[in-house]
């Protein structure tokens, strides 16, 4: 099998190859189809977490070579004796925050905060990761069926979705404490919102390129000045040359700006 890896922190990933790995137990090999680039990697790859202000946290303890991807997503190619439910031939994406199996918190079922020796795809030291032609998941509760999702995306949501999952649970458990929190909506669910629709919050405005465009109206009522909002957003550019004559450039100074590619 051939990996980008790590032979040196902070210098580009050099191409390796390894002998292919023959799953025992309950392990399963994949061939990688899909692999995503996380920040964390960046990080890895420099050999230090920035904590900000100066301070870092160095991987003192990541063996190299060492290779990295943690946003997974494969196809079986051959699966350990002891493998059951899955087969040869099946895509999965890998659910790579794999704990020691041992301590409280993997027996409390949070494997991602484990204590007792990590085994992240990618990320502990000593386990290979995504960027490889194939990697090696202990067992099948780590491989994850992401239905009819487009593959790539199902790789990302491995570790980018699950934040934004975390993140969702934690704003039930705000609401129900009294702490002001809110998901972000997309443009749908906002027009759809039911306090947008009973205030009339919803307007059209005609826009040049786009035709009606919906927007959210003024949440804000007066009744000798009633706002209006009457124009769509402004195509790039549109009033460069509007906002520099209000603050005092002549035109000639605004072509010559223009001709430079200042503006």
């Amino acid at each position: 099998m051939q990996s980008q890896a790590i032979t040196e922190f902070g210098k580009p990933l050099q191409l390796i190859e390894t002998p292919t790995p023959t799953p025992a137990g309950t392990e399963i090999l994949l061939k990688v189809h899909n692999a995503g680039v996380c920040h964390s990697d960046v990080h890895i790859h420099d050999g230090y977490f920035d904590l900000g202000g100066g301070n870092k946290l160095p991987m003192a303890n990541m063996k190299l070579p060492h290779t990295l991807g943690h946003e997974i997503e494969g196809e079986v190619v051959a699966i350990g004796p002891d493998v059951k439910g899955v087969s040869v031939g099946q895509r999965y994406a890998a659910f790579p925050w794999i704990g020691c199996g041992k301590c409280p918190a993997c027996e409390r079922g949070e494997e991602n905060i484990c204590v007792g020796g990590p085994r992240q795809l990618g990320c502990s030291s000593g386990v290979a990761g995504g960027y490889a032609t194939h990697v090696m998941v202990p067992h099948a509760k780590y491989l994850i069926d992401y239905g009819k999702t487009n593959p790539a995306l199902g790789a990302a949501y491995m570790c980018s979705g699950l934040t934004a999952f975390s993140a969702m649970k934690k704003i039930g458990k705000l609401g129900a404490n009294d702490v002001p929190a809110a998901p972000l909506n997309t443009l749908d669910e906002v027009f759809n919102d039911p306090q947008v629709r009973e205030y009339g919050f919803p307007v059209e405005a005609e826009h040049p390129v786009m035709g009606k465009m919906r927007l959210v109206g003024s949440g804000v009522e007066l009744d000798r000045t009633p706002p209006a909002v009457t124009l769509p957003p402004p195509m790039l550019g549109e009033h460069t040359d509007e906002i520099l004559e209000n603050l005092g450039y002549e035109k000639a100074m605004i072509e010559k700006l223009r001709e430079q590619g200042v503006i």
